[in-house]
């Protein structure tokens, strides 16, 4: 991240420095009208442009290094790589894209992303795939951002349009809803699957709130999960305006007692959600984070469990050092699993070091640039 941002300096328009977002680590701000269309680490694929609101839901996922996870609307493949910079060379990416033209956009992407030997793509419908194929059936969590109306890029890009793009067909929006509804669903049907994060670019509630009560109403064992909690913008109840204290509280203010049996609490999902606008120099977008209701209290038990047992053989240390008459006995504790993708990549191949990479898409010239980190791209043998 550090060479990147040193290279990426002398292109920053003014004297403005480039700078680490505070809730995305391998996402970087380039000042307002900063062009880095050309750039040499552009045109490798070692920096990707993209919006900062289309970073969240990767944020929000947070997959761990090692994991499996699928991507059920891929397409075309920004959050995609930016997942496999997360899980690393020792995790697994399944993107699934419908259609054959976008699919091979996605192919792209990742060619140039470097991240081939990480991802696969499965060109194919996510909802009519089958939970239990082998080559998926372990994923444990799903990233869905699918189809939507699209008014969050009018409210950023276009914002005296926006009040007509509110006005769509009740009848269109109500057709994404429920194909928004559909793919989440079939997302928790997957056997191993314990977190689903939902994401749309639309400012409708139809599209964002609407359906993850809906959601909620139809899986019992899932519930809401708060979902980046620093991030200043929270989701919208049903009562509330864009600018009501409502939107803004803080997922610690959620009171689960007061919601239903699945966590279908309309005070409690608003507070849980965020939204992104102009207020963050983005795009207009909304993130839901789903957990399965039995992996929190899984994560809990197993938790007290380890901590019993280290206590245990925290003791049977004492005593011994005690019978021994040991003058000291010393532990080791456990180095931290969650090492970069680069970090990784230089322990297994410190013979070949790689430059690392970043993700993104072109953004409006009014917006601060951005761009994340991606995956390394591998050299060919000669």
């Amino acid at each position: 991240m550090a060479k990147a941002a040193r290279q990426l300096q002398s292109s920053a328009a003014g004297s403005d420095s480039i700078t680490v977002n505070p809730y995305i680590k391998e996402l970087l701000h380039l000042p307002p009208r900063t062009n880095l269309h050309g750039h040499a680490l552009v045109k490798k694929g070692d920096v990707f442009m993209q919006d900062l609101s289309s970073c969240l839901p990767v944020a929000a996922l947070a997959p761990p290094p090692g994991a499996t996870v699928v991507d059920a609307c891929a397409a075309p493949g920004n959050k995609t790589t930016m997942l496999a910079a997360r899980v690393g060379s020792g995790g697994r990416v399944v993107a699934f894209e419908r259609s054959s033209v976008r699919a091979e956009a996605l192919r792209t992407t990742i060619r140039k992303a470097g991240a081939a030997d990480i991802i696969a793509t499965v060109e194919e419908d996510f909802t009519e795939s089958s939970p239990q194929d082998e080559r998926w059936h372990d994923a444990t969590m799903v990233l869905c951002d699918p189809s939507c109306s699209g008014t969050g890029d009018a409210e950023r890009s276009h914002p005296s349009q926006l009040a007509a793009d509110t006005r769509l067909p009740r009848e269109k929006v109500a057709a994404l809803a429920a194909d928004q509804k559909r793919i989440v669903l079939h997302a928790m049907r997957l056997p191993c699957v314990r977190v689903v994060v939902y994401s749309t670019c639309s400012v409708l509630r139809e599209e964002n709130e609407d359906v993850v009560e809906a959601v909620l109403r139809e899986a019992s064992e899932w519930r809401v999960a708060a979902c980046l909690p620093d991030w200043p913008q929270r989701g919208q109840s049903a009562q509330a305006t864009e600018n009501s204290d409502e939107d803004k509280a803080a997922p610690s203010d959620v009171d689960s007692s007061s919601s239903s049996s699945n966590g279908a609490n309309k005070y409690s999902i608003a507070a849980a959600c965020i939204r992104a606008s102009r207020a963050q120099q983005t795009g207009g977008f909304f993130v839901c984070r789903f957990e399965k209701a039995d992996s929190a209290a899984g994560d809990s038990a197993s938790s007290k469990s380890g901590s019993k047992k280290k206590k245990r053989k925290k003791n049977r240390k004492k005593r011994k050092a005690t019978a021994d008459k040991e003058a000291e006995v010393s532990t080791v504790g456990n180095t931290s699993a969650a090492t970069s993708f680069k970090s990784e990549r230089a322990q297994e191949q410190q013979s070949a070091p790689k430059q690392q990479q970043q993700q993104g898409t072109p953004q409006q010239q009014h917006a601060p640039h951005n761009t994340s980190q991606q995956p390394q791209k591998k050299r060919r043998k000669k």
